[in-house]
């Protein structure tokens, strides 16, 4: 199988050097590198004119800005069967390329593939250890788990993979492209759920092995990190793109739980009423607790008002044709 490796990068010039010495180690070298690397990144284009690579480089500038513009522009220019995509703090292991051809070659109806991302332990000394958790799933109330970065075992089906260890079967993909309806400045949160839904909508399987590994330097990011506090406005784009994306790609009869589910109860980082209330009589300072309330209930709002503008814009090219 022809194999393409995509990376998005924005100004990060030693982390990308270290991403791409682990692809030079290859055991199974890529067919193609696409990077998507913004015109003004001077940085990175100047480092990348004095390194010689031992594969094809393709350098795509995205028509804006954002991790969504820069993933779907990558996806443009893929010529492989085989499109796996990392970050470029990441450092993937020299059977990273062999494994996951060999995953796509075994099995025809695998449609997506992702891995576990080692990341360094929070207090700074070694790294996280593998554990035996829920990995990749979409629960029936709406809650997407990830828990990629721990995940062991054997491989098993998910329902979604993580950006830093992800890799497709391009006949899958065709012409499917992340919906630019998602909301978010610079990191656009869950680019990667909306890929897996839709193809797993379209019966393509997703599953994650723990084995195929890259490790995770996580670097800061436009748009804010993991170890960072989310702004309101953050908050309301992250809770849409979840809201919007089981909304759309999930089945009728999961629709309304997952919705009312959101709204009614909620979780720690997008409370509903009740955890509101909960959060209340445990002494939060009720400006906090009510303003993330407001959050939760706005982004609902305009997740399913997202919902009925993708609807309009389907009937109307099912018309055009």
């Amino acid at each position: 199988m022809k194999v393409s490796v995509a990376i998005p990068t924005w100004r990060r010039t030693a982390p990308l050097s270290r991403c791409l010495d682990a692809l030079e180690r290859q055991d199974r070298s890529p067919d193609q590198l696409v990077l998507v690397v913004r015109r003004e990144d001077r940085e990175t284009r100047e480092m990348l004119t004095g390194r010689r690579l031992p594969f094809r480089l393709d350098l795509v500038a995205p028509p804006r800005p954002g991790l969504l513009a820069a993933l779907n522009a990558g996806l443009d220019r893929v010529d492989g069967d085989l499109v796996a995509f990392t970050d470029d703090d990441t450092a993937p292991y020299p059977d990273w390329l062999q494994k996951i051809e060999t995953r796509f070659e075994e099995d025809p109806n695998l449609g997506g593939l992702g891995g576990r991302d080692r990341m360094p332990a929070k207090d700074g000394v070694g790294w996280e250890e593998p554990r035996d958790v829920t990995v990749g799933r979409v629960l029936w109330f709406g809650r997407v788990v990830g828990n990629h970065n721990f995940g062991s075992g054997p491989m098993r089906e998910v329902d979604v993979l993580k950006g830093a260890n992800m890799a497709f079967r391009m006949s899958a993909i065709g012409d499917l492209r992340i919906d630019t309806a998602l909301l978010g400045d610079g990191t656009q949160h869950h680019t990667e759920v909306e890929l897996c839904l839709a193809l797993k909508a379209a019966g393509w399987k997703i599953a994650f092995d723990p084995a195929i590994l890259v490790d995770h330097y996580e670097e800061q990011r436009p748009g804010g990190n993991r170890l960072k506090a989310m702004s309101s406005e953050e908050q309301h784009d992250t809770i849409h793109n979840r809201a919007y994306e089981v909304l759309k790609h999930l089945p009728p009869h999961r629709r309304i739980p997952v919705f009312a589910y959101g709204v009614l109860v909620g979780s720690r980082d997008a409370p509903g009423l009740l955890l509101t209330a909960e959060s209340l009589l445990r002494g939060a300072p009720p400006r906090t607790a009510l303003r993330r309330l407001r959050v939760t209930i706005a982004a609902h709002r305009a997740a399913l008002a997202s919902r009925r503008a993708a609807r309009q814009r389907a009937r109307g090219s099912s018309s055009a044709r």
